[in-house]
């Protein structure tokens, strides 16, 4: 086991746009390198640590992952070229959804996709946006396109806020198919589907196979907006999050 590193910096607390990390107690010693880089080229982190694992089968974190794409893409050393441009742009635009920014984070993607018209991460991005916003059908018309790339969480988004619009038969239709897949789907992707529903009681079986395999999925559930709102309102999910992730104040 590695040593603990010591946290490079105080975490940012100000009013000035800062970037969020959110990482898991056993990442430390991976995610602090990548945070201090960032901070060195100027860029304010704040950062807080979860209980739940970040790691499985040996993979960094999704986490780790984005703040490393991040730190070279704000590298003086990173040349830009056109890729550098779509992969800096495609970061912001999930940024910006994730700070609930959604009409820059459409006009970001937007502007991503004149340069890459079929990148399906940013049309998804930009659905989750628009419908977040209160755009429902654009945004899941954008999902649909999204899910022409096969990606496998894609569904289960899209399942989800045709459940919140109301479309409850496609929805259902979505969450059928998902339970039919059986092992190929995470769980994550009913439990979705089934809060979506207004069926917390049998989303909670999922989500405890989620907690099981530390899909990092459940962090999403809490920060994106997607979702953190139904999440924190339900008495049953909160008491769950609040045991599973040792979230303060959720009880």
């Amino acid at each position: 086991v590695e040593p603990p590193v010591e946290k490079p910096f105080s975490a940012y607390g100000g009013d000035e746009p800062y970037v969020f990390v959110c990482y898991a107690h056993e990442d430390a010693n991976l995610v602090y390198p990548e945070i201090a880089r960032l901070n060195q080229q100027g860029v304010l982190c704040g950062t807080t640590k979860v209980s739940l694992p970040a790691r499985t089968g040996g993979r960094p974190s999704a986490t780790l992952c984005w703040v490393r794409a991040w730190s070279y893409s704000m590298s003086p050393d990173a040349r830009w070229n056109r890729t550098t441009v779509i992969a800096r742009s495609t970061l912001l635009v999930q940024a910006l959804y994730f700070a609930g920014q959604y009409e820059l984070a459409i006009d970001r993607a937007e502007h991503t996709l004149d340069l890459e018209p079929k990148f399906d991460f940013v049309v998804f991005f930009r659905g989750m946006s628009r419908f977040c916003q209160g755009e429902m059908e654009a945004g899941i018309t954008d999902m649909r396109l999204a899910l022409e790339s096969g990606r496998a969480d894609f569904p289960a988004a899209l399942a989800y806020c045709l459940a919140v619009a109301g479309r409850t038969d496609e929805a259902e239709s979505l969450l059928d198919e998902t339970l039919e897949a059986g092992d190929q789907v995470p769980p994550i992707a009913p439990a979705m589907i089934l809060i979506g529903l207004g069926r917390a009681s049998e989303a909670k079986g999922f989500l405890e196979q989620c907690h099981e395999g530390h899909d990092w999925h459940l962090l999403l559930m809490v920060n994106a907006p997607l979702m953190k709102t139904q999440v924190a309102d339900d008495p049953e999910l909160r008491a769950f999050f609040f045991d599973a992730l040792d979230l303060p104040g959720w009880r």
